[in-house]
């Protein structure tokens, strides 16, 4: 084997430069992996921001349905309020009324045991 200078063979620096040659192509490779995962990663990124985004969008479709309906029940709760207050506006007078009419016939059923009580009083 031929020396160079020094003892060192050409054997060294083929083995040298081999192991150089391979260093720079598994750098290579391992940048390119790296790019490959940026990349990667990103797209990832996007797809997580555009899903989070729908997400956002749904809820707040659905928050605007369930305020839409909120508004709808409240309304409907004050009709019916207001229906009863109606409804006791015209049952005060109709209560008064069914008193009176009881109070009425208590005063005729007084008077009809009355009459009765003078009747069987006269035929005794």
């Amino acid at each position: 084997m031929a020396r160079i200078e020094g003892g060192i063979t050409w054997e060294n620096v083929w083995s040298i430069g081999v192991t150089l040659i391979a260093m720079a192509v598994s750098y290579a490779t391992l940048q390119a992996g790296l790019r490959e995962g940026q990349r990667q990663l990103k797209r990832i990124e996007l797809q997580g921001d555009q899903g989070t985004q729908e997400l956002r969008l749904q809820h707040e479709e659905q928050l605007t349905d369930i305020r839409a309906d909120l508004v709808t029940h409240r309304r409907s709760i004050q009709q019916l309020e207001i229906s009863d207050v109606r409804k006791s506006e015209r049952q005060e007078p109709l209560a008064r009324s069914m008193d009176e009419l009881k109070a009425a016939q208590r005063e005729t059923n007084d008077l009809l045991r009355q009459i009765t009580s003078q009747r069987e009083d006269r035929e005794s």
